[in-house]
């Protein structure tokens, strides 16, 4: 089995991380280019694989994001809904046992300090790793993450 970091070039790693790029430089709106949008958009060119198909579009607040996604899915909760929609396409959470060392392209879910923005001053958000930083699409524009709950990575078989 080849891993995702063999299946793809520098190409293919330009094109996702200039995906990200233009998002940034884009107006934030939920639903259609906000944070989880973004990175799915660059794991989509890497992997192959959709994250947010059926859900683009189906919210359009912030208090609005976890309760749609929850319920299109039936998950209990926003991270239960995240790993719901990861493990459908493929992707595998990592032992945090082992303290596993990512890799280019692992979908990452951290958390991010947005003080007084926020009612509890935390957000969960996605992030992909490239070049040794977790980076992700804020409110205000980009950001790397340091705290990371739970890393994702696809590898599909390749024949």
């Amino acid at each position: 089995m080849k891993n995702i970091q063999e299946r793809f070039d520098q190409d293919t790693a330009d094109q996702a991380v200039g995906i990200f790029h233009q998002r940034i430089l884009e107006p934030r709106k939920l639903g259609t280019n906000d944070c989880c949008l973004a990175v799915a958009e660059v794991l989509k060119a890497v992997w192959g694989v959709d994250l947010m198909r059926g859900i683009r579009g189906v919210y359009a607040s912030q208090k609005g994001v976890g309760h749609v996604i929850c319920k299109l899915l039936g998950a209990s909760d926003f991270a239960d809904a995240i790993d719901k929609v990861v493990t459908e396409a493929g992707a595998k959470p990592l032992d945090d046992q082992q303290s596993p060392t990512p890799k280019e392209f692992d979908l990452g879910i951290g958390l991010l300090d947005q003080g007084t923005d926020r009612e509890n001053g935390l957000q969960c958000i996605p992030a992909f790793y490239w070049q040794g930083y977790w980076m992700a699409m804020t409110d205000t524009g980009f950001a790397t993450l340091e705290v990371i709950t739970t890393i994702y990575r696809y590898e599909p078989e390749v024949k």
